[in-house]
């Protein structure tokens, strides 16, 4: 008796101090069942964030200049719950809080990002998954995932920095933050270039037939635009 009183001592102990890293929980709580979840941010790494001097310039680098809250899904396989989540698409590193520290983590680290929406945090702001940067040789790169299926329509920005000429006016030359951005659509692992939304290339990569020209006349759907191309792209991808 002394010794089964003795073991339920140390399994509740154990237990607690579990509790207390809050490192683990096992229900999946982005659609993946059975797939541990951590919360601790220090899994996602050490590396403290590089920080700009965005006072002196105008706009943004981030994708979002506000904080979400969101998921990261590791190159082990493991995925991270964090509450501030910001996509930086100079670097192309994912920022996010540990304490008071703003940490940053690259796509070597970090496979896919979910963005939740900060006021309603069941509803999915925006996925982004590291892929090989075609605009950029050895480097990988995080792309917006517009939809999801076989055809998958992707976004790549980058944001640069645009400084204007000296003002004699203002007695200094304006910087601001510029973003490019690039369609992609991939047929499973082949990634094509876009660049800009083009009919004939979409439907060119997905073999339409006869039965996508009938649904894009019926839907009086142009695929001029994202929305266009996605609700294609989700019809197409049923079939």
């Amino acid at each position: 008796m002394r010794h089964i009183t003795l073991l339920v001592c140390v399994l509740m102990v154990t237990m607690t101090t579990w509790a207390q890293q809050g490192q683990i929980e096992v229900a999946g709580s982005i659609g993946s069942t059975g797939k541990v979840q951590y919360y601790d941010p220090a899994a996602v790494g050490q590396k403290k964030a590089t920080m700009l001097n965005l006072g002196d310039i105008e706009g943004t680098p981030f994708w979002d200049e506000h904080w979400n809250p969101g998921f990261l899904t590791l190159r082990t396989g493991n995925t991270v719950k964090l509450g501030e989540l910001k996509v930086n698409q100079y670097s192309h590193e994912v920022h996010y809080l540990n304490g008071p520290s703003e940490m940053a983590a690259d796509a070597l680290q970090v496979n896919k990002i979910v963005l939740m929406k900060a006021k309603d945090t069941t509803q999915v702001l925006a996925r982004f998954e590291a892929l090989s940067d075609l605009e950029a040789s050895n480097k990988l790169s995080f792309y917006r995932v517009a939809n999801e299926g076989r055809f998958r329509l992707l976004e790549l920005q980058k944001a640069t920095v645009k400084t204007s000429a000296y003002d004699p006016s203002l007695g200094k030359a304006e910087s601001r933050w510029i973003t490019k951005s690039r369609y992609f659509l991939t047929d499973k692992d082949l990634m094509q270039p876009l660049g800009d939304l083009d009919r004939e290339k979409i439907l060119s990569i997905v073999k339409a037939d006869a039965t996508a020209d009938a649904w894009l006349k019926s839907n009086k759907n142009k695929l001029k635009s994202e929305a266009d191309v996605v609700a294609f792209l989700n019809f197409w991808n049923k079939k």
